[in-house]
């Protein structure tokens, strides 16, 4: 990307943000105007009002008795203590007794006012009326200093607005793109041997060059060490499925970085997805090249079908935004919880590289299905795209490998992905048709849940539920599923926590008597404690449930499994098929 690209993806923001900023000033100085000019004028009517009785209970007596010349003089002192446009006052014949008025009088109904004096108690005979004009000049000026205030407090807001967006363009979006163009235009051997630190106060990005750096180092290894064994062949391979593989979610990373102006969970989330996958996927690499290395391959385990989907979908969406290309994912719903044993990094590689191969066949446009079943103990996930298609014969030739349609690659992820699938004792099938589309069904043998997964939630009579999630919107699902579950009849009552430290605060209060169950999230933003962390702290693990997008992290799932907490993925947390039974 330019250096000129890079200026209008700044400015982008910046318009994008005093856009915002401007529509909610001017709804903000509309309604904050429109409330303040309401208060002064009820107050001003009031205070006009008291004057007006006070006044005409002053001349009541005098106009009784015919004294007019008292009503004059009292009629000019209240003129001339200022406030009145005019005041005039008329006995019951029509006579004017005083009539006093400013020139050059701005019209203004606001202080108008007109009373009565009566002869009788019951007020049916009228002795003098009594008109005057209140000045609104006094209540004007304080509009107005009102109106000056808020404006000012916007103005101040903004700059402090547009310094925060410049702060996150420089220290966020601009390494970001710095990385993707070194990773689009590097050589691998030239990424190893740089040495670019980007200057940055987010954790992602520091830790995102520092994997693809130590990435490209591993690579550049195993290719020399594969070289002096006269193996170039299986290097050539190796590399070239590395490249299928980084492709996705590089790509996804690099749009994804274009649009993005906060640091939400879920944009949070996204980015330490794509930096782990990067991280793994060199991992199983090195693994590959040389045995005795101290990193691992990631080891088959217990992962739930629907979550992965849900990620790899999400993914693609935001990589293909600019096409008009559908992603349909349908979920059965007896197949949302259901569990297979598998590498959940090689599995996101094979259905991410089927799908790639989908838009490839597709070009810029048409419809990607996935759909996922429960069918008597396997699930059934079937993918089909609406692209070109393949004839007998080149299927054939592409499942054995080494053919391919596409512009750029060597047509090894058809053939790479049916190996993989084969090695997890699961079947494959394959049709496809010229012109009509490619339908790829896969059948996965489903297994029992592991012991760190909930059954059911146990609530007796007269408990309490707390929910601890920096999210409202997880609070919003949460307390709609509970709905439906608990009747009022129940008293059980349910906490909304955002804070953990209110919670702390909140448990140490608790009547540890009535019976108490906890559902935490893992990560809370702006401060160091987890969700684990607290429940170890009171020793909660029996009554607890983590509810988490950490939900793939092998180390947040052990660490559970140590400490007796139960752990669910947050994405499933309205689906969750659990019956609350209420037990005493």
């Amino acid at each position: 990307m330019t250096k000129k690209k890079l200026l209008k993806f700044r400015k982008s923001i910046f318009i994008f943000t005093f856009s915002l900023f401007c529509s909610v000033f001017i709804v903000y100085t509309f309604i904050s105007y429109f409330l303040v000019k309401t208060t002064l004028e009820d107050s001003f009517k009031d205070k006009i009002l008291v004057s007006q009785n006070l006044f005409a209970d002053s001349i009541h007596n005098d106009i009784l008795t015919g004294f007019y010349s008292e009503v004059f003089r009292k009629c000019k002192i209240f003129y001339e203590s200022g406030g009145l446009d005019f005041i005039n006052v008329t006995d019951s014949s029509g006579s004017k007794i005083c009539d006093f008025k400013k020139e050059n009088i701005r019209n203004s109904n606001l202080g108008l006012i007109t009373s009565n004096t009566y002869f009788d108690e019951e007020k049916k005979i009228s002795a003098a009326t009594i008109s005057a004009n209140y000045s609104d000049l006094g209540m004007r000026k304080v509009l107005n200093d009102c109106l000056f205030i808020i404006v000012f407090a916007l103005v101040f807001i903004a700059l402090l607005l547009s310094v925060f967006i410049n702060y996150l363009s420089r220290y966020f979006a601009l390494p970001v793109q710095k990385i993707s163009q070194l990773l689009r235009k590097a050589s691998v051997n030239e990424i190893a041997s740089s040495h670019n630190h980007f200057k940055s106060n987010f954790e992602e990005i520091v830790y995102l060059n520092h994997s693809v750096a130590e990435m490209a180092k591993k690579i550049v290894e195993s290719h020399n060490a594969q070289l002096q064994q006269k193996e170039i062949e299986a290097v050539a391979k190796i590399a070239a499925q590395v490249v299928h593989d980084i492709r996705s979610p590089l790509s996804a990373l690099n749009v994804y970085v274009k649009c993005v102006t906060q640091l939400p969970e879920e944009e949070r989330v996204f980015i330490r997805t794509a930096v782990d996958r990067i991280n793994d996927i060199a991992n199983n690499l090195v693994h590959k090249f040389k045995n005795e290395m101290v990193q691992k391959k990631k080891e088959p385990g217990y992962e739930i079908v629907s979550t992965l989907l849900e990620n790899i979908v999400a993914e693609k969406r935001v990589m293909h935004s600019d096409k008009k290309i559908k992603f349909d994912l349908h979920i059965a719903p007896n197949a949302y919880m259901e569990f297979i044993k598998v590498n959940m990094v090689e599995f996101q590689s094979v259905i991410s590289n089927l799908m790639n191969n989908a838009v490839e066949a597709m070009g810029n446009s048409g419809v990607i299905k996935l759909i996922l079943e429960n069918r008597n103990e396997y699930l059934w996930l079937t993918l089909i795209d609406s692209g070109c298609g393949m004839s007998p014969e080149f299927l054939q030739k592409a499942i054995a490998g080494g053919m391919t349609t596409k512009t750029h690659g060597v047509g090894i992820g058809l053939s790479s992905s049916v190996r993989i699938i084969q090695n997890w004792n699961c079947k494959v099938d394959i049709q496809s048709q010229v012109n009509e589309g490619t339908t790829i069904s896969i059948q996965m043998p489903i297994i029992s849940a592991p012991n760190w997964f909930p059954q059911e939630i146990k609530l007796s009579p007269k408990s309490t539920l707390v929910i601890i999630d920096d999210d409202q919107s997880i609070h919003d699902i949460l307390m709609r599923r509970f709905a439906s579950l608990i009747k009022s009849s129940d008293d059980i009552q349910i906490v909304n926590f955002k804070d953990p430290q209110k919670f702390i605060e909140f448990y140490n209060q608790y009547d540890k008597t009535r019976d108490i169950y906890f559902l935490f999230d893992y990560e809370f933003i702006g401060s160091n404690l987890t969700g684990t962390d607290i429940i170890n702290q009171f020793n909660l693990g029996e009554k607890s449930t983590l509810i988490t997008s950490y939900f793939e992290d092998t180390h947040v799932r052990n660490k559970c499994s140590h400490l007796g907490i139960k752990v669910i993925p947050k994405n499933l947390a309205y689906y969750i098929p659990i019956q609350i039974k209420l037990c005493s």
